[in-house]
């Protein structure tokens, strides 16, 4: 017996065709939800974190019964009075600024190197075994000499803080100027691009990620250099401020000088990601 007319549309009609999204709602798996509302969130994570290290280094310092060595509490009671003091704000400009500059004079003469090292295979052929020779060169044993050439001055913390910052923007430089997907270049040479239109459209824009991942790294060599300078020729400012404390055995203040330092890289580098993101929206990583 034949079923009826009605019955047998409907039948049909709620069964969904391959392909076709239903319409009725899926159920998230309950376990998984549950997880996900148990989860802290990131910020949590990272203070909790930061906390852990805190008493961690605590506990060191207790465990070793030692006077002289810097402890949370006392590095906290020592901010106040460090931050009042106008030398210590004059040190850290000497440092921080010299870091500033520097790394500046590094990534104009880096870019320029390195759009060349990229572009230009006979550039590339000369001037590669050279950088990666300076690269690999640790900056500290070159201060010796440089304090003799240029003497116990901030010039030669400033140039030493310039080439440490000019490598890696070179190197970083020189391979995102290569790397161009080989699309770009032939439609350029399709439409006649002229060779300013290539370098400076295509290559420079293709390289300017790379240029930031460059300077990430520049930042923090540079300020290693800085504060090596410092301790080695004597040079004022906040590395050399931070070595006389530590004779002095004033470790809390001399802490102190550290922890703004490390700050100013790490906001340095996370100014530059937010940078990347606002304005290179294309670029991922």
């Amino acid at each position: 017996m034949s079923a009826p007319a009605g019955q047998g549309s409907t039948a049909t009609e709620a069964v969904p065709l391959p392909g076709e999204p239903s319409s009725a709602p899926q159920a998230v798996p309950s376990g998984r939800a549950r997880r996900e509302r148990r989860r802290p969130p990131n910020w949590l994570l990272r203070l909790l974190t930061g906390v852990l290290i805190l008493v961690l280094w605590d506990l060191g310092a207790r465990m070793l019964e030692s006077p002289f060595i810097a402890r949370p509490l006392g590095v906290a009671q020592a901010v106040p009075e460090v931050f009042a003091s106008e030398r210590f704000w004059q040190d850290a400009w000497a440092t921080i600024g010299s870091v500033v500059y520097g790394v500046l004079i590094g990534a104009a003469a880096g870019l320029v190197l390195g759009l060349a090292m990229g572009r230009i295979k006979l550039v590339r052929w000369f001037f590669t075994s050279y950088v990666s020779a300076l690269y690999t060169l640790p900056m500290v044993a070159v201060v010796p000499l440089m304090t003799i050439w240029l003497g116990y001055t901030p010039e030669t913390r400033l140039v030493a803080v310039a080439l440490s910052a000019f490598l890696p923007i070179v190197v970083t430089t020189a391979d995102g100027s290569r790397a161009i997907p080989k699309e770009y270049l032939d439609v350029a040479r399709t439409f006649r691009a002229r060779v300013h239109n290539i370098w400076f459209g295509i290559a420079l824009r293709n390289a300017i990620p790379y240029l930031i991942a460059g300077l990430q790294l520049a930042i923090a060599r540079a300020l290693v250099t800085a504060v090596a300078v410092e301790f080695l020729a004597g040079v004022p400012g906040l590395g050399y401020s931070i070595l006389q404390q530590t004779r002095s055995f004033q470790q809390n203040e001399a802490f102190v000088g550290v922890i703004v330092l490390t700050l100013f890289v790490v906001a340095a580098r996370a100014l530059l990601t937010v940078a990347r993101r606002r304005f290179l929206p294309w670029y991922g990583r």
